[in-house]
């Protein structure tokens, strides 16, 4: 295939925008973060934040469900 074939832009999405609600010290927060799948996202929010409780991570491609931490990892959850 020559270069010139190959189009400039993927429009395959690479990422995905989480929002990972937390509580640190008793005060909640709210973070996006750009992750592969949210485990990913709560990985990465985990790092950056080692402090913060993780209670919630909601996927914005999956309108509707959340994924809710618990001692055995993430649980994905529908809600109404």
């Amino acid at each position: 295939m020559d270069w010139k074939e190959v189009p400039v832009t993927d429009t395959r999405a690479m990422h995905d925008h989480f929002t990972v609600l937390s509580r640190a010290g008793g005060v909640p927060l709210r973070r996006i973060v750009i992750a592969d799948s949210a485990m990913d996202a709560a990985e990465t929010h985990r790092t950056h934040y080692p402090e913060g409780e993780i209670i919630l991570v909601i996927d914005h491609q999956l309108s509707g469900y959340a994924h809710c931490a618990g001692d055995d990892g993430l649980a994905l959850h529908r809600w109404s």
